[in-house]
């Protein structure tokens, strides 16, 4: 456990530069909800401490390359460094090797994820306000104009707990 937790946080913050760093077998991201365009935080989506009660969007990922297992998503404010990266949690869903699936939407601010979601990297927001050590905390940057983004990564993990990454693109997700 400690190892795949070591390579995703080497993922995000760039240190194996030999792995891909775009969608070289061709993954592609939608936001479901329409209320996610891309561009604009929905109302709602943003942490407690700001009025919300924020998920993660749903999201449909095509041309998931064979043999893949497990998709990460990681998620990051672009806009102060030591929430990118990753800094807002990083989340791991278990699937079957398939080229299609649709990750549900998963509460911010809570450990109590739904069998087959498990938490790679808690957020790293250190406030007791921020729930502290929670697997995800929505946009919480009070307004200011801060862009938020994901990056998937298509993983296929080995029975020994090593993780081969097989392909990874980066979306954004909007500003708040």
């Amino acid at each position: 456990m400690k190892h795949l937790r070591l390579v995703f946080i080497a993922l995000l913050i760039g240190w194996v530069s030999a792995l891909p760093t775009s969608s070289q077998a061709g993954m592609k991201v939608r936001l479901v909800d329409k209320a996610w365009d891309g561009e604009t935080i929905p109302d709602g989506q943003q942490c407690s401490h700001q009025g919300g009660n924020g998920s993660t969007p749903a999201l449909e990922i095509s041309g998931i390359p064979p043999s893949t297992n497990e998709i990460a998503v990681a998620f990051n404010d672009d806009s102060f460094p030591l929430m990118g990266n990753g800094g807002h949690g990083v989340l791991a869903f278990a699937i079957d090797d398939v080229g299609l699936v649709t990750l549900p939407p998963i509460p911010g601010e809570t450990n109590d994820l739904p069998e087959g979601v498990r938490s790679l990297v808690p957020h790293q927001a250190t406030k007791k306000r921020y729930s502290p050590g929670t697997a995800y905390l929505p946009p919480c940057s009070g307004g200011l104009g801060n862009k938020y983004s994901i990056t998937i990564t298509a993983l296929k993990l080995s029975e020994d707990g090593h993780a081969r990454v097989l392909d990874k693109v980066w979306i954004p997700l909007g500003q708040y």
